[in-house]
């Protein structure tokens, strides 16, 4: 039987360290255990033969969504178009992902809540080109492993994530738990 990772210790003790501890604890648990878990399993999709493509742009997504509302109290569209502008952009046009924010946004809706939709029509893989994403004849392509590696990379232990929280003021900190606080324990 399968147990749910992100969940090893008991709901009190959790509700304990982020209701009662420091707002710093409850900011890094939350990106940590994005890390320590759900990422570990977003990395796996691409190497599986076919890659699981839609489960790593849903994950990813859902992570990024999580994430935006706590440090940047912004939701959908709005937050997920933040985060990758704060912490996946690369410095190359066709490595800026906030570029087409909305269309990944669309795409992951319809994955989640629709499933077929002429939309996927206009949106492919290729895993073989150099550029994180191009527009061919009205099609837009995206390499799922840049878009991955850019998104990890935000993670990494002096990556963008860890630079942002490390410049976040006290009050920023207590309204981040106080949102943490809210979707722990909905």
């Amino acid at each position: 039987m399968g147990t749910n990772r992100a969940h090893r210790d008991s709901p009190e003790a959790v509700i304990n360290d982020v209701i009662n501890g420091p707002p710093i604890g409850a900011v890094n648990l939350l990106v940590l255990s994005i890390n320590n878990f759900l990422n570990n399993e977003i990395k796996l999709t691409v190497d599986q033969n076919p890659p699981q493509s839609s489960l790593l742009f849903m994950g990813v997504h859902s992570a990024a969504l999580t994430i935006a509302e706590v440090l940047f109290r912004d939701r959908g569209k709005i937050g997920y178009k933040k985060f990758l502008e704060n912490f996946v952009d690369g410095d190359i046009e066709d490595k800026r992902f906030s570029l087409i924010a909305s269309e990944i946004h669309a795409w992951r809706n319809i994955l989640v809540h629709g499933w077929l939709s002429l939309r996927g029509h206009k949106m492919e893989y290729d895993y073989d080109m150099q550029q994180g994403f191009e527009e061919r004849m009205s099609t837009l392509y995206i390499n799922p492993k840049i878009y991955l590696e850019s998104y990890l990379n935000a993670f990494n232990k002096n990556g963008r994530i860890a630079q942002y929280i490390r410049n976040m003021s006290k009050e920023d900190f207590a309204v981040a738990q106080h949102i943490i606080k809210q979707k722990y324990t909905r």
